[in-house]
């Protein structure tokens, strides 16, 4: 049998460290579960003209994100670090244990383009356990539950 267990996570400063939090957008919703998000994400991606073929590549990006959520309202003291072609880099505090979170771009359209390389990735991180390779702990996610809102979509991996 395969041992399961997750890694022992060093507890963080829960204090914020700078003034200066850059805090990523709640939820209109922070207690939505994966089901409701996939419902909006899927409702998102139509009304921003995703193609069926995309739409096809979204739904599985989304089974990916569903298995591995984590609600927003659990990562604390989120602060931006960086920025890349990617997106965002923020820190930030999980039950109980600093983090790292690295966010996809807001744009629709960059979900829209790095939806292939979201897949991937996801799917590679989920059956990693190694000592050298920094852990995954799941993915946060959140999608406007009306296409008109002003809140734009994330997709945030958590380290």
């Amino acid at each position: 049998a395969q041992h399961t267990s997750q890694p022992k996570r060093e507890v963080a400063d829960t204090r914020p460290t700078t003034a200066e939090i850059q805090m990523m957008p709640l939820s209109e919703d922070p207690e939505m579960s994966p089901g409701q998000l996939l419902h909006v994400a899927t409702q998102w991606a139509k009304a921003n003209g995703f193609s069926n073929e995309q739409l096809m590549e979204f739904g599985h990006l989304l089974q990916m994100v569903a298995a591995t959520f984590i609600p927003r309202n659990q990562i604390s003291n989120l602060r931006a670090l960086d920025q890349g072609s990617f997106g965002q880099i923020y820190s930030g505090v999980y039950d109980g244990s600093a983090v790292a979170v690295k966010q996809c771009s807001s744009d629709g359209s960059q979900i829209q383009l790095k939806m292939r390389e979201l897949l991937l990735e996801l799917s590679v991180l989920v059956r990693i356990r190694h000592p050298n390779i920094v852990t995954f702990w799941g993915t946060a996610a959140n999608f406007p539950s009306h296409p008109q809102a002003a809140d734009k979509p994330y997709i945030g991996m958590v380290f």
